[in-house]
């Protein structure tokens, strides 16, 4: 309660609404953390312990990403609808429909890269590698949004960050 704030505050209502959304970006970051640390070490399992004679085996690393994208991509969807609802409806003007192709494949040829080579190094080595290098990437990803994209980052989202990547 100290951090994100005390919810019997006698502030105003839109103090109350901030207060909300800090619980809840904390509950959804936490929970993210966990299912990722988690999600990797299945996945070393998967590869590690799996006999030879399994599909996971006789398939190569290119050959996996797309039965993982069906439910990373739904999954996203589905969350997108719920918490930023209002993306959709501003992916429908013409202007950004216009301007959306080629970041897109940008994006999603990027997406690729990160994904095959994230399952290279989770069947090489171990889990907790993928999840400590998963943390490494986060910073050039934080100082880009400080840097080109400008964005404010405050105490608490710092104290975030910075708990996620300890552990």
């Amino acid at each position: 309660a100290l951090i994100c704030g005390d919810h019997h505050s006698s502030h105003g209502s839109s103090h109350h609404k901030v207060q909300e959304d800090s619980w809840l970006g904390w509950v959804l970051i936490i929970g993210s953390v966990t299912i990722s640390a988690n999600r990797w070490a299945l996945t070393q399992h998967l590869f590690q312990r799996s006999h030879d004679e399994s599909a996971l085996k006789k398939r190569t690393k290119i050959q996996l990403v797309p039965f993982i994208s069906i439910g990373t991509i739904s999954i996203n969807f589905i969350l997108a609808g719920c918490f930023q609802g209002k993306a959709y409806t501003e992916i429908l003007r013409s202007d950004v429909i216009a301007s959306l192709p080629i970041p897109a494949v940008m994006v999603s040829l990027s997406i690729a890269v990160i994904t095959v080579s994230e399952l290279l190094i989770v069947s090489i080595t171990a889990a907790t590698v993928m999840v400590i290098l998963a943390g490494v990437h986060n910073i050039p990803i934080l100082l880009a949004g400080i840097f080109i994209n400008h964005d404010e980052v405050f105490r608490n989202q710092w104290i975030g960050f910075f708990t996620c990547f300890v552990g």
